[in-house]
């Protein structure tokens, strides 16, 4: 590999599964790609400086018909690592790694250039790829299940909208990014699975959901929340909220990353006035001792909300 990126100028582009970066050709040599340790240290353990494209990033040229168009202006290597078992991407800033990828302009060099035939899910976490790149990297990805937005409003505004026949689920933090993305996809027949950050810790919070929440009750088939609840006080419930959550008949699960099981008891109120809830999945980074106490909290749960379907997955160390 180092060999054939050092035939070209400029930097190398190299994509691997949930990530991608950009290094110098001779960095290769003293890469183990078979311990994961790249650049002669850990992708896990540090954060990797990326080698950012040489100005300009395009050059323009005429055309045959009078107008013009903007080519890359720059040469760079595009190394792909077991293309085949590259599933999920993530474009832009990476929470899970706290480290930042290929900056949003240079993404808009590569991805035309880039195809994953097995790619089922995307992170999107910037909002400065061009939108027509980005159209036209969806269309190629056809199997995408999973399309995830974490950056401002103007970014869900400039991607356009696409159907995507195998597409399942859509996430961002804010509810407002959740309506874009609503329609943005909404041409795609198997979307049933919708999660945000839920925050009733302020009546504008409140408010927000409310919204997304009446644009969810419009949809026809069964669906699931993915709610990421956190760390604070819940407001009371009101009337149009009470009434607002009655409304949602197409809710039957509904799936939790919460942290700590008061804040699951918290939710009872709220969860109650699904009318059709069957089942609940949460996750919880406190986790009770013993087995006969985790039984009894399960139990607890399928009581208060009158379920019988509870999925729990403590991810916490058990108390000693």
């Amino acid at each position: 590999m180092a060999s054939m990126a050092e035939r070209f100028k400029g930097p190398t582009v190299f994509v691997r599964w949930n990530d991608m970066f950009t290094c110098r050709p001779p960095d290769i040599r003293s890469w183990k790609i078979h311990k994961f340790h790249f650049t002669g240290t850990s992708l896990r353990s540090r954060v990797l400086a990326t080698i950012r494209f040489p100005r300009p990033l395009q050059t323009t040229i005429r055309l045959h018909d009078g107008g013009s168009a903007g080519v890359p202006g720059v040469s760079s290597t595009l190394i792909v690592l077991n293309s085949e078992f590259i599933k999920s991407l993530v474009l832009g800033y990476s929470e899970d790694s706290r480290r930042f990828s290929i900056p949003g302009d240079e993404l808009s060099i590569v991805l035309p250039n880039l195809t994953l035939p097995e790619l089922t899910s995307i992170t999107l976490n910037t909002d400065s790829i061009d939108s027509i790149v980005m159209s036209q990297f969806l269309a190629r990805h056809k199997h995408i299940k999973s399309f995830e937005y974490y950056h401002s409003n103007r970014g869900a505004d400039a991607i356009i909208a696409h159907a995507l026949p195998h597409l399942t689920r859509i996430r961002s933090r804010e509810p407002e990014n959740l309506i874009h993305l609503l329609d943005i996809f909404k041409a795609s027949p198997n979307l049933t699975n919708f999660g945000f950050d839920f925050d009733r810790s302020t009546f504008e919070k409140i408010a927000a959901q409310n919204v997304l929440l009446q644009r969810l009750r419009l949809r026809i088939e069964d669906i699931q929340l993915e709610l990421h609840l956190p760390v604070g006080d819940m407001l009371p419930l009101d009337e149009h909220e009470c009434t607002v959550v009655r409304s949602l008949t197409g809710v039957v699960a509904v799936k939790m990353d919460v942290p700590s099981g008061v804040v699951i008891q918290d939710m009872f109120p709220w969860l109650r006035l699904l009318p059709r809830l069957g089942g609940v999945e949460f996750g919880t980074l406190e986790t009770p001792a013993g087995v006969d106490a985790r039984r009894r909290f399960i139990q607890e749960v399928k009581a208060a909300l009158s379920i019988e379907v509870v999925v729990p997955w403590w991810t916490g160390p058990e108390p000693i």
